[in-house]
């Protein structure tokens, strides 16, 4: 009797002994195999992102890229009087957030290579990073122009928060300025440096934000408004030049016109995409991705303005991270992946600019592509014009020119339907 209790002690006791370290077992695995997310750069939507796996209980390892000194930043509000001249600009985020969040934070990091399919990325200092989930919000250089003198000291990157602060502050009494820009951001610096009384030449293309917002008829009287604030715009007209010994003096365009400048800004160059040529992935000056943010690229996504959807669409910050999210969630508890319904999302971001007798206010987003609808009034006796932007039968965005009066009006017709009176 007592030897039959003592075998079955023994049973139950290496029975338990098993389950005990079967589970622990399984405990090591899963957390040597807790999947890695990397994310390539400092915009807004790595934030986002990182916010909303936290808040689905994603409890794998995450990494932040960033290839400058500062934490990631909006980029519309670097060229805004009230902020470009603070000692500190503000993150989205402060360092604290990263920490509760459990995100690994990498400063002024240079890349030498990312090889897609070990899905390994490696540093200049010799450090590698695994993953197995990679964002790719910026890269780590621009793309500029291929002109003669473009090597030359005092070009500098429009979009990157470390070069304005160094515009800010060696040139901000130059006398001559030219920034090259086709978006919102080059015309808001160009404000900015007029009213420090410098001379500001514009160079945009005919698809440039100023032609895409105001008619033929409208831009001269614009332009014509400009030229008395000391900004110039030439249309259509690149640079083809630098000018200058070892420094620039002035540039030449393609029509021979020599303007006097002493720095040249560009804005919104292409992503320099070289660590990506030996990829799957398609790309021209942007990586083609599907409505999904894929790439051709396992476990690659890439956002706004590095990855282009094929076909124009275009998500907001908050629905790139959503999209993304859910796929790694999905991936990560062995479910299938439906993608949220994504309609237009309205930005109710805004600009002032007010240069003495010409004041322009730009509500929302001043989308130009076809399924856009748009509605305009224009006085030129009274030098007023504005302009509605229509998006699926809602009202996105607006621009007021000396109409500041209207300003409160306006912003809350964003969001409504188009049965508005201009």
């Amino acid at each position: 009797m007592g030897h039959a209790v003592y075998l079955v002690f023994t049973l139950l006791l290496g029975y338990s002994v098993t389950l005990l370290l079967g589970y622990s077992v399984t405990l090591l695995l899963q957390r040597g195999f807790m999947s890695k997310v990397v994310i390539l750069g400092s915009s807004p939507v790595a934030v986002k992102l990182i916010d909303q796996l936290r808040k689905k209980n994603y409890a794998g390892d995450i990494s932040l890229i960033l290839f400058d000194g500062f934490l990631p930043y909006e980029r519309q509000f670097l060229s805004h009087q009230k902020n470009i001249e603070q000692a500190e600009w503000p993150a989205i985020q402060p360092a604290e957030f990263f920490e509760s969040q459990k995100v690994n934070v990498f400063f002024d990091q240079e890349i030498s290579r990312i090889n897609t399919s070990r899905k390994k990325i490696f540093t200049e200092n010799k450090n590698q990073l695994d993953y197995d989930w990679l964002i790719i919000t910026e890269m780590p250089k621009n793309k500029f122009p291929d002109i003669k003198g473009i090597t030359k000291t005092g070009l500098f990157n429009a979009r990157k928060k470390k070069a304005v602060a160094t515009v800010i502050e060696k040139f901000s009494f130059a006398e001559n300025i030219t920034i090259v820009s086709d978006d919102l951001m080059g015309f808001d610096l160009a404000c900015y440096f007029s009213q420090k009384r410098s001379d500001v030449l514009l160079v945009q293309s005919d698809q440039g934000f100023l032609n895409r917002v105001f008619s033929d008829e409208v831009s001269d009287w614009f332009f014509a408004q400009l030229l008395h604030q000391r900004i110039k715009v030439e249309t259509a007209n690149p640079i083809n030049e630098i000018l200058g010994d070892a420094e620039i003096k002035a540039v030449r365009l393609d029509s021979g016109k020599v303007y006097a400048t002493d720095l040249v800004l560009f804005d919104g160059q292409p992503e320099d995409l070289r660590l990506f040529y030996d990829s799957a992935m398609e790309m021209h000056d942007q990586i083609i991705v599907n409505e999904m943010l894929q790439t051709g690229e396992d476990g690659v996504f890439a956002v706004d303005p590095v990855g282009m959807i094929r076909g124009h669409l275009k998500f907001s910050q908050n629905q790139q991270a959503e999209l993304m999210t859910e796929q790694i969630i999905a991936k990560e508890n062995n479910s299938s992946f439906e993608p949220s319904e994504l309609g237009a999302e309205v930005m109710l971001i805004h600009d002032h600019f007010d240069l003495g007798e010409l004041t322009i206010d730009c509500i929302g987003e001043l989308l130009t592509r076809p399924q856009v609808e748009t509605k305009e009034y224009f006085d030129k006796d009274k030098n007023e014009f504005k302009k509605m932007f229509i998006l699926e039968g809602i009202i996105v965005g607006c621009v007021l020119v000396n109409l500041r009066k209207e300003f409160d009006k306006y912003l809350n017709f964003i969001g409504k339907d188009v049965n508005v009176t201009l």
